[in-house]
């Protein structure tokens, strides 16, 4: 990926392939590692191991995913309101 990236100022390919490939660097990169690992794997019979997902995305515990703003005190909304409108400005000023 890094020599990918490192493309851009190469003397090598035309200026839009080598942004192309500069941009495009990690995902290329992953991509075909994946399929050279995959090739191996399957051509000498070597056993890859995969990660183990759960059949559904769930809390650990009984809960629910969103608190309700009305069970929590009132002092609790207030606080969480003065980060959220600091946030709200920070990401305004950052976009603009």
């Amino acid at each position: 990926a890094m020599k990918l990236s490192g493309l851009r100022n190469s003397p090598y390919f035309n200026k839009k392939t080598r942004d192309l490939l500069a941009d495009f660097g990690p995902t290329i990169s992953i991509i075909t590692c994946t399929v050279v690992c995959a090739w191996v794997a399957s051509r000498y019979d070597i056993a890859l191991g995969f990660l183990s997902l759960p059949d559904k995305i769930a809390p650990t515990t009984a809960r629910p995913w969103l608190v309700d703003i009305f069970q929590t005190p009132v002092w609790a909304r207030w606080g969480a309101a003065i980060p959220a409108v600091m946030v709200s400005i920070l990401m305004f000023f950052d976009q603009n």
